[in-house]
């Protein structure tokens, strides 16, 4: 069996992907330097005549096995994910199979393969990383509901949007979170409708904050309330800086 010679030129030449073809024994006819770069072989002797399985490339040998089948039945195998044994370590690689047609036979086939263990690897470090920050975020929000303090996160935006609050808020004012978003909409501009001169209070000490480079800021105010109004002491601290400039702020108050 033999590739025509533009073809198999061009792929041993011009590419940077390890390219391996087959008989319909499954055994390597021929492969390119890059694949023998990646196994670390010396030449192509290591591997002509045998099977992934007989030449020890591959962890697991029956999926190799059936992909390769599956190319010599006439169907393409596109990006499977196989493991491959390579400088005494397993890498994992991403393989593309099709057949080699021969006067309307099937006479074998020829493949590709990408390695991605690195990105693999970095993927599992990341979906470990963000099942630890859950842990984390979850530990911290049970944290702050238990506390009496009450804690709010809002956006520096005209109606100093709420984006996160405690329990310790929402019981300090008197409505549940439910009924506050249903009246207020987690706007803060929306909540002191009614009392913009004690709103102002609060707009004002950010302002002057901001104005001095302050990141902190202190202000003594009456809230609306279920039952009317509570006075709070209240610190608040800029945070999300972007271009150098806060756009969230954090409160706390009792």
């Amino acid at each position: 069996m033999s590739f025509p010679a533009s073809v198999a030129e061009t792929i041993i030449d011009n590419t940077q992907k390890p390219v391996f073809w087959k008989n319909t024994a499954r055994r390597y006819m021929d492969v390119n330097r890059s694949f023998l770069s990646f196994f670390g072989l010396a030449d192509k002797s290591a591997v002509l005549g045998k099977t992934s399985e007989e030449a020890g490339l591959v962890a697991a040998p029956e999926k190799c096995c059936e992909s390769d089948l599956r190319a010599l039945d006439g169907s393409r195998v596109t990006d499977e994910v196989q493991t491959c044994l390579s400088h005494g370590e397993e890498r994992r690689v991403v393989v593309n199979k099709s057949p080699i047609y021969e006067d309307g036979r099937i006479t074998g086939l020829y493949g590709t393969f990408t390695d991605v263990t690195l990105e693999t690897r970095q993927r599992r470090e990341i979906e470990k990383l963000n099942a630890e920050l859950k842990l984390h975020v979850a530990d911290f929000s049970i944290l702050m509901d238990s506390t009496r303090v009450s804690i709010v996160k809002m956006r520096l935006d005209y109606d100093l949007s709420i984006t996160w609050a405690n329990d310790a808020m929402f019981r300090g004012i008197g409505w549940t979170k439910e009924e506050y978003k249903e009246r207020f909409a987690y706007k803060m501009r929306a909540y002191f409708r009614g009392s913009e001169a004690e709103l102002a209070k609060l707009e004002d000490a950010m302002n002057r904050a901001l104005a001095s480079g302050e990141q902190r800021f202190e202000v003594f105010l009456r809230a609306p309330s279920k039952d009317g109004g509570i006075w709070i002491k209240g610190v608040g601290t800029f945070t999300d800086y972007q271009d150098g400039r806060p756009s969230s702020l954090f409160g706390v108050y009792t």
